[in-house]
């Protein structure tokens, strides 16, 4: 890590590197940073430092910070490792993940390995342009963290983190292939291959029922939709532009309060005006009688198409 190779000078290690590291430090890095391993011993004794990973410490009076555990995590995993796969994407937003979710670290040595709440993956090799920083915590890069987490997650999942990151502009389908060409064997470059090949764009879904709903439209040979893509100022669950057809899902979660009730009702109407029709499906619909739901989005694509 940078901490490992820079000087601290006149400032105190403890404080130097707790500061830039989400308040832990290392054990090796103190002791490159030429403190005694006595003083060390003592800190951890008197209580001033407190035992994550072996080996890895935080400071005990400093207040908790974000992506502290995944400071601790990257530094239990040594020289070299970063911050990978379902961590590094919940990092770019790219992925929600639970709080309480094990920390994703990659490294180049060691092997895999699953405890205290990181799990560790080896891999072959990390390239300079695999790399980047946030601060000073290490992660692969937009395009390599993508590439990793084709290997370990549903399609579906994997399909909507890629679709985040494009919308987000953190990669283009260029740094996609760029990536691919130079991981041939990766764990992950299949997935990613398959979906690039598509001729289609990535679907940026949002929830567990859009994700099924999709699947269902994509099962029953249904054209492609596009996927919460803006019309005017709003932005419809599935939206089909040749055939003026909108189909949005109505959820009990989101539509309890009057106010989500009024802005749902005034989507749905301004969206009429505009002369496009609006299918509404609940989870009961898609979940008890799928082919009646694919039936009447059927009929009202091909309404739509001829008119």
């Amino acid at each position: 890590m940078r901490g490992e190779l820079r000087n601290p000078g006149r400032e105190r290690p403890f404080s130097f590197f707790a500061t830039r590291q989400a308040g832990h430090v290392a054990r090796r890095q103190l002791l490159a940073a030429r403190v005694h391993r006595g003083l060390i011993d003592r800190r951890l004794a008197g209580g001033y430092l407190l035992a994550v990973h072996r080996g890895v410490y935080r400071v005990a009076h400093r207040a908790p910070t974000p992506l502290e555990r995944e400071f601790a995590a990257v530094l239990r995993g040594g020289p070299g490792a970063v911050l990978g796969h379902r961590s590094a994407a919940h990092v770019y937003e790219f992925l929600s993940y639970p709080a309480a979710g094990d920390i994703w670290v990659t490294s180049t040595s060691g092997r895999d390995a699953t405890g205290s709440g990181v799990r560790m993956l080896r891999t072959r090799v990390l390239q300079p342009h695999d790399l980047r920083f946030q601060g000073w915590l290490p992660l692969t890069s937009p395009a390599r963290t993508l590439l990793d987490l084709g290997g370990i997650v549903e399609p579906d999942r994997f399909e909507s983190a890629v679709a985040a990151a494009q919308a987000s502009r953190s990669v283009r389908e260029a740094d996609l292939w760029e990536q691919l060409l130079r991981s041939r064997g990766c764990r992950g470059a299949a997935a990613l291959r398959e979906l690039l090949e598509r001729h289609r764009p990535p679907a940026n879904v949002l929830s567990k029922a859009e994700r099924m709903m999709l699947r269902l439209i994509r099962d029953s040979a249904l054209p492609e939709p596009l996927v919460n893509e803006r019309i005017g100022r709003w932005r419809p669950d599935f939206w089909w532009p040749d055939h003026r057809v909108v189909a949005e899902y109505d959820s009990s979660a989101f539509h309890t309060d009057i106010r989500s009730f009024r802005r749902d009702r005034e989507k749905s109407n301004e969206l009429q005006l505009m002369g496009i029709t609006v299918l509404r499906f609940t989870w009961h619909e898609l979940t008890r009688t799928p082919e009646l739901l694919i039936a009447r989005l059927r009929q009202a694509l091909a309404r739509g198409l001829r008119g």
